[in-house]
Formats: C-alpha cells, sequence, structure tokens
C-alpha cells in the first residue's frame, strides 16, 4: 500500500470496521506505539477512518502505513470467546489481617486464621511486623480472653473500665483487628501538655506523667531539662 492514496468511504457502504495495532518505527515516532482505525472492504483491502496525523497527534511530516487486514480475520477476531479469568486467590485458609496463606495458626481468643510468625519479632523493637503479636498485644478480643472475662467483648463492662476511652476505641477499632468494635464512643483527642500538638496515643510516642501528655519531641526536651 506504501505510495497508494488512502481512500475515505461512508458508514452507509457497510464497511466493516477492524482495529489494526501497528509497530511503527520506534525512532522516528519518540519510541512509542500508534494504533490506527481502519474500515476492512468486503475485498479485503481497507480504507484509512481519518487523517493519520490528526487522530494519532503525530508531528507532520511523519508517514504512517496500515497493513491490509482480511475480512475474514476480522470477523474471526470478533467470534474469538474470551478466556475465562483465573481467580488469583488460592484455595484455603487466609490469615485474617494480612492475607497471607501460609505458615498460619489459629489465635486462641477467636479462632481466626492468622500468621504464624510471632519469631520475627525483635524484643523491646516495639514493631508491628508480627500479625499474631499485633492481635494477641493490641486488641480488646485478646484483653478479653487473656482476662477471663465472660460474654463477648464487644460489649464487656470490664473491658470498657480497663482503658481511657481513646485507647479503648483504638484497641476495639484499630488494623490488628479481625471484628472491630461497632459504635465506638466519642472521646476528645489528646494533647501535649506543652506545645498543644495532639497525639494518637495508640500510634504516637509520648510520655505520661499523672494526667498530663508529652508529646514525642518534647518528652526530649523535657529528659534533657532533667524534668
Amino acid at each position: 500500500m506504501e505510495g497508494q492514496r488512502p481512500r475515505f468511504g461512508s458508514l452507509a457502504q457497510g464497511f466493516h470496521f477492524g482495529l489494526v495495532i501497528l509497530a511503527l518505527d520506534q525512532a522516528a515516532l519518540g519510541g512509542h506505539r500508534y494504533a490506527a482505525l481502519s474500515r476492512v472492504t468486503p475485498t479485503g483491502g481497507h480504507a484509512v477512518v481519518a487523517s493519520s496525523a490528526r487522530v494519532l497527534g503525530l508531528r507532520s511530516g511523519v508517514t504512517i502505513g496500515v497493513s491490509p487486514v482480511s475480512r475474514s480475520a476480522c470477523m474471526s477476531a470478533k467470534k474469538k470467546p474470551a478466556k475465562a479469568k483465573r481467580s488469583s486467590r488460592a484455595r484455603g485458609p487466609r490469615c485474617g489481617l494480612c492475607g497471607k496463606s501460609t505458615k498460619l495458626t489459629k489465635t486462641e481468643c477467636c479462632g481466626n486464621w492468622v500468621c504464624d510468625d510471632e519469631h520475627k519479632y525483635i524484643m523491646f523493637s516495639y514493631a508491628r511486623n508480627s500479625c499474631r503479636r499485633n492481635h494477641r498485644r493490641y486488641t480488646l478480643c485478646a484483653y478479653h480472653h487473656v482476662e477471663g472475662h465472660p460474654g463477648d467483648w464487644k460489649d464487656c463492662p470490664k473491658c470498657r473500665k480497663s482503658f481511657e476511652t481513646e485507647m479503648y476505641v483504638w484497641y476495639g477499632t484499630n488494623q490488628y483487628n479481625f471484628e472491630k468494635l461497632p459504635n465506638p464512643p466519642e472521646y476528645e483527642p489528646t494533647h501535649c501538655a506543652d506545645c498543644g500538638q495532639v497525639i494518637r496515643l495508640g500510634e504516637d510516642g509520648h510520655s505520661e506523667q499523672g494526667e498530663n501528655y508529652w508529646c514525642q519531641k518534647c518528652s526530649a526536651r523535657r529528659m534533657r531539662d532533667g524534668q
């Protein structure tokens, strides 16, 4: 087709449509691949639908060739059945916190599947890299079980009285829970006693004395000053 002037047809002529993907000279086109929409005629020829430079947004002076597509090839491509998508999830139990499916165990408090990974935790690092430890140490579910409280942890009055409201809500709603506390109570945010910065007690480093809390920065300054 090189050197031939592209023919333009109309929809009334009943031409079939096919999408022709062109692997063009990547050096000339800036390293990109482009596509052109062509009409496939009953005789197996083609006609470009619109100006290539306008449709593809190319620089003027760049020429494009369109490979001819037969009518039978176009029709067979349309009738090709779609492949069924394979499920990416493997069968079997998964950790209810991270979704992994290997080296699992069940929690003692609620019997949910969780990663058997507590050996990864380094003592006194306070890292939260173990699904099993995170649930055991940072949830009302585990606390309720360890303390031997009766009934369900979600409406246990003993659990409610064991923590200040902010920490009670955090223990019951953080990402280490399999179930979260329904309708958690509202609370006023905690502020640093010196600079006034909001302290998220379950997430941010801080120090406390009596009813006062200090953010990590003010805590370090107080230690330097011997306070």
